[in-house]
This record gives structure tokens, C-alpha cells and sequence, in this order.
């Protein structure tokens, strides 16, 4: 495998040469993103992309897969623009939905790490109310929703609107088991917020129930116990910790 940067480049311009000698030949685009992903050069990486899309006739599926890896490897702008690609060729179908959903989904999480500015989060919340509103009904809406309660009660300071949100989406099922208990927990986190501790409570051992011996159950539980153990229950706080304790020995020696 190649490693240095400079050997790279070098392969770079070969490969570009070759590239443009067969320019309906995508093997050479597709060596010639991989060199750019190795380079950490995201943006030359994409216009590869986009050629070898053309030239395929794949009306966008490579861009999309090269969106997921740019935002994975935290290339949020370039991972923008191979989505906003997408949006531009029209072309109405399930690709362009999972698409307009990740861009909303990644403008986010973009808006979380880059900035603070309220005016930007006003902005995307925005962007969420009409994605939610234009979707209703479907397993998209439902994780937007899941996510825009997620904006509203950590970055907006609005954990009752929040609360809100999940409650509906938890009295419509919208979506699978998993994704449900997962709205479930956020939803307890919320609830502590606002001080319905109880609420919090239920929320924690219904989802612990429902998944014994599952990651996202000793989650619940775990959520459960410190709750208890911050509302002086250190008794039951102690049994629920050892019960978790036992099944991580458990897991360690099926392992073993």
C-alpha cells in the first residue's frame, strides 16, 4: 500500500493523465478518489465522484456513498455539496428523499460543532419544521423529529417543546422497535429537565424490560439507576449497578 503523501501525488498524476486519455473509463476516476480520500483532499475527491456517477449512469448513488465517507471523516462542507448535487439533478425517487433527510440530518450536526450562533439554530429549526411538516406521516419525519427534539432541548433551551415532539412521536409509532426505544430514552433525558422525574423513571424501566441483556436495555437500566441514586434511593441505585455489573462478567467470559 501506499503511504507517503509524496508517493501519492505521484500516483495522483499518473492517474489523472490516464483519466483524462479515457475519460468514459471510470476505473481511473475510481483510483484517482481513493488517492484523494488517502490525501484527506475531500473536495477533488468528490469531482471524481461525480464523474464516475456520469459515466455509470447511476443518477447519484456514488455521490451519495462518497457523502457518507465524507462525513464520517468529519468533511461536513464537501459532504454539503455532494448532497446539494444530488438535490440539483431532480431526479424524484427514494435516493433524493434519503438524501434531502441526511443533508437536514448533517446541517446539525455541522451547526453543533462549528458554531454557537443563535441565529443559525433558529435557521435549522426552521429547516426541521418544514422537512417535518412536508414528510408527515413517514419513517423519515420520524427521525427528524427525533432529531429536531434532540436540537430543541440541548442547543435551544426549549425541552417542553421538545418533550412534545417525542410525545407524539412515541403515541404514533412511527418506525422500528429499536428506533422507538431509543426515542423512549431521550425522551426520560428530557423529562429530567423538567423536573417529571417519575415520568423519567417509567420511561428507563420500560425500555430495560423490553431489551433485557441488549445494550440499549443496560443503557436503560444504567440511566435508572442513577436516577436512583440521585434521588436517594442508593439501596436500589446499589442492586440495579450490580445486576449490570454481573452481565458485563457474563459477556466478558461468553467471549472468552
Amino acid at each position: 500500500y501506499l503511504t507517503e503523501d509524496k508517493e501519492l501525488q505521484i500516483l495522483r498524476n499518473v492517474l489523472l493523465k490516464k483519466s483524462q486519455i479515457n475519460p468514459n473509463f471510470s476505473f481511473y476516476n475510481e483510483l484517482l478518489c481513493w488517492v484523494y480520500v488517502q490525501l484527506k483532499d475531500f473536495d477533488a475527491g468528490l469531482i471524481q465522484t461525480i464523474a464516475i456517477d456520469n459515466i455509470r449512469h447511476n443518477e447519484g448513488d456514488d455521490v451519495f456513498n462518497y457523502a457518507t465517507l465524507c462525513t464520517e471523516n468529519e468533511a461536513f462542507e464537501v459532504a454539503i455539496k455532494a448532497y446539494e448535487y444530488i438535490i440539483s439533478k431532480g431526479i424524484d425517487n427514494d435516493l433524493l428523499a434519503n438524501t434531502k433527510l441526511n443533508l437536514l440530518l448533517l446541517q446539525k450536526k455541522q451547526a453543533i460543532k462549528i458554531t454557537n450562533n443563535p441565529a443559525k439554530l433558529i435557521y435549522l429549526k426552521e429547516l426541521f419544521e418544514s422537512y417535518i411538516q412536508l414528510n408527515e406521516g413517514s419513517s423519515r419525519s420520524a427521525i427528524a423529529r427525533k432529531a429536531y427534539a434532540d436540537l430543541l432541548a440541548y442547543y435551544l433551551q426549549d425541552p417542553t417543546l421538545a418533550s412534545t415532539v417525542l410525545e407524539k412521536l412515541l403515541d404514533d409509532q412511527i418506525g422500528k422497535p429499536s428506533f422507538l426505544n431509543e426515542c423512549k430514552l431521550l425522551l426520560g433525558d428530557i423529562y429530567l429537565m423538567t423536573g417529571e422525574v417519575w415520568e423519567a423513571a417509567l420511561l428507563y424501566g420500560q425500555v430495560d424490560k423490553a431489551n433485557k441483556d441488549e445494550p440499549i436495555g443496560q443503557l436503560a437500566k444504567f440511566k435508572n439507576a442513577q436516577l436512583a441514586y440521585y434521588t436517594s434511593e442508593f439501596e436500589w441505585a446499589k442492586s440495579q449497578l450490580d445486576i449490570l455489573k454481573s452481565s458485563t462478567s457474563q459477556l466478558i467470559a461468553n467471549d472468552a
